[in-house]
């Protein structure tokens, strides 16, 4: 039974093999299972010619593709003309047909650069569409309209969109122009670099696009472009007139349609009725015509968020915009009012998701995380469960805080929804409201740093009660902290806030401030994958860094020479001071006898030479109005007043008071004046009290 079974899966295995390639030995044969293989896999399917051999093969991952660039030649929807001009083509070398979709292509693989350059110029004078896929530096094939097909419908141009938008990925145009269909590759973006452009719709669905376009009766200066993970649909700004004409059209059926570069002379004007439209950004007043994102560098942040000095090589301006909340900061995103932004990253993740009936946000890149986010719980006095909150007024936060969701449906789950009032305040108005009694607590998420604040109004910080933990900590943008106030452990939750940028922009200069910004937040000193919650890396962070890398590693260097140099003077400094201060003198104590007292000192040389110190003066302002002088009362006991000290050692010196004369001079603080006779200017007071122990 065991070998019945193996040798009905080796049959089946043999089947499915025989199916996926096929090797005939005329063409005629291979035509026919050709079409028997398209009519059964619909796509991916290939014929060509190798080792004398007409091979018909079923391919899902292209791999004869994904190894080599290739010549786009021919397309079609009818097999039999795509089939017709491989017949006709002499040199079948390297030569294949596809059918991808619906359409069948005729190309040729790049796999020798020189029979490429030879064939490309051949098969030019016969198909002026045909272009080569991909243009390495190093390997240009010479071409004119290199990039460029020309059809005479726009369901041909369509399939080629799709079929090219699959090669390229990115920067590929879809227009019409003298009564003929454009697609285009263009990695310089030279259609929109000489010309600013109306932004009229995006979308990462083609199709969605595609409709829309097909919807505008009017096409002069329309176009599609494809740009990272977007379509967009755009009007070139060649005629202001024109434009402002469309503008006014266009904007009924597109509220966010706007002008990319605003020049002071040439700016857009806004019908009436769309500026009192509901639209997020307009309800708010952010006043599009004031963004300048083409030409500078404009990073929005939450009011809290600092950004640093954004001064740069490239001498391109920089803004930063304080909005309210997070939600504001991703809007400015979305509508390109910024092109950078620090946003918390539970609400990025979320927005993500598109959980919590949030709008789905996506198209965004990662560049780092500069901060973190805590989530704070502060009173007047402790709260351990979410029923001490019951009856209280409670501060969530702005209306567009994740912060407040979270909470609410805590108290939804434990049947307090409707015994917690809740207040909508920023992190800044909860504390002075708290302060005030106008709240008894707020609920809200701050840096760390607020934690001082808090102490300062002696406020009470709490740890999150297990109740609205359980309800938000298996939230992937949340992770648990603890630390210390004083002796008191504080658990809660924190979040990681990340420096996003748009993957789909109109910013042609957006590799440059993305260097400016990731190298001036410190993005490149520890580049770590983000979760997939939050979101991926930007793509073009890792490009900077491949770029730059040596650049980087040179400022490394240059950092720790400094950084070294700093600690040695430090050290320098350090040594200096410590080889200054190697040579004091301290009280020890002191002895009574009948007729006097004597006072004794030890000075202490921790230097590797003898030193010398020498016994200058006594000073206080006492005997300033007698006869009598310190010194009759007070006497140093050595015969000299230079007193050598051999190197790393101690020596102890006495002074001996005595009152002869009738003034009364007890309870009285004098200094004993020494030089260091190392230095110049080391003096040191070391003080004396009469009749006083020290």
């Amino acid at each position: 039974m065991k070998i019945l079974i193996l040798i009905l899966t080796l049959f089946f295995y043999v089947q499915a093999s025989d199916a996926n390639l096929m090797k005939l030995d005329t063409i005629e044969e291979a035509v026919v299972n050709y079409k028997k293989s398209v009519e059964k896999q619909k796509s991916h399917v290939y014929l060509y010619e190798e080792d004398n051999k007409f091979v018909v093969k079923y391919d899902s991952d292209s791999d004869l593709e994904f190894s080599y660039s290739f010549l786009q030649i021919f397309s079609s929807r009818n097999f039999e003309k795509v089939l017709l001009e491989y017949k006709k083509t002499n040199s079948k070398k390297n030569l294949y047909i596809k059918k991808f979709n619906q359409l069948y292509f005729l190309r040729l693989t790049n796999k020798d650069i020189n029979y490429t350059q030879k064939m490309l110029l051949d098969l030019g004078k016969r198909f002026p569409n045909v272009y080569h896929s991909k243009l390495t530096r190093d390997k240009k094939v010479k071409v004119s309209n290199i990039d460029l097909m020309k059809f005479d419908t726009l369901e041909e141009a369509t399939f080629n969109y799709e079929e090219l938008v699959e090669i390229e990925k990115s920067h590929v145009y879809l227009y019409e122009e003298d009564n003929k269909f454009i697609v285009k590759y263009d990695s310089d973006s030279s259609l929109e670099f000489s010309n600013s452009f109306l932004q009229i719709f995006s979308s990462s669905n083609f199709k969605k696009v595609l409709l829309e376009y097909r919807k505008t009766s009017k096409k002069k200066n329309l176009y599609i472009k494809k740009f990272n993970q977007l379509y967009f649909l755009r009007l070139t700004n060649k005629d202001i007139n024109y434009t402002q004409k469309m503008f006014l059209r266009l904007e009924k059926r597109f509220p966010h349609v706007y002008h990319s570069k605003l020049s002071r002379d040439e700016k857009i004007k806004r019908s009436t009725d769309i500026s009192k439209s509901k639209v997020v950004f307009l309800k708010n007043k952010y006043e599009l015509i004031n963004a300048d994102t083409v030409n500078e560098i404009v990073v929005s942040t939450n009011h809290q968020d600092k950004v640093p000095d954004l001064t740069n090589k490239y001498k391109i301006n920089a803004k930063h915009v304080k909005r309210k909340n997070n939600i504001q900061v991703i809007n400015d995103l979305e509508n390109s009012m910024s092109n950078f932004g620090i946003v918390r990253g539970d609400i990025l993740g979320l927005k993500n998701k598109a959980a919590y009936d949030l709008s789905a946000y996506n198209n965004y890149g990662i560049l780092c995380s500069p901060s973190h986010s805590v989530l704070h719980l502060v009173s007047n006095k402790q709260i351990n469960s979410i029923f001490d909150l019951r009856y209280k007024k409670i501060s969530i936060g702005d209306v567009s805080d994740i912060a407040q969701i979270y909470l609410k449906n805590a108290a939804q789950k434990s049947g307090m929804i409707k015994d917690i009032q809740f207040k909508s305040l920023s992190i800044e108005d909860s504390i002075k409201a708290l302060d005030k009694g106008k709240i008894d607590a707020f609920f809200l998420f701050a840096p760390k740093q607020y934690i001082y604040k808090y102490l300062k109004n002696n406020f009470y910080i709490s740890s999150i009660p297990q109740e609205i933990k359980s309800e938000i900590n298996m939230e992937e943008g949340l992770k648990v902290l603890k630390y210390k106030i004083n002796e008191r452990v504080v658990h809660t939750l924190q979040t990681p806030n990340y420096l996003i940028s748009p993957l789909a922009t109109l910013d042609l200069n957006i590799t440059n401030k993305i260097e400016v910004v990731a190298k001036k937040f410190g993005c490149f000193k520890s580049m770590k994958i983000p979760k997939e919650f939050y979101g991926q890396l930007h793509p073009e962070l890792l490009n900077i860094y491949e770029k730059i890398k040596a650049e980087l590693a040179a400022q490394k260097l240059k950092d720790d020479a400094a950084k070294k140099a700093a600690l040695d003077a430090a050290n320098l400094i350090k040594n200096k001071s410590d080889l200054r201060n190697a040579v004091n003198i301290a009280f020890s104590g002191k002895k009574i006898f009948d007729n006097y007292t004597e006072y004794i000192y030890t000075i202490t040389n921790k230097t590797p030479k003898i030193t010398n110190v020498n016994f200058e003066y006594i000073k206080t302002n006492f005997f300033d109005k007698y006869s009598v002088k310190p010194h009759h009362v007070i006497k140093l006991s050595s015969t000299t007043r230079k007193i050598p000290i051999d190197a790393n050692s101690s020596k102890v010196i006495t002074f001996k008071y005595k009152n002869t004369f009738a003034l009364n001079i007890d309870n009285l603080s004098v200094d004993l004046v020494f030089k260091d006779l190392r230095y110049n200017d080391r003096i040191l007071n070391i003080p004396l009290v009469i009749g006083e122990s020290i």
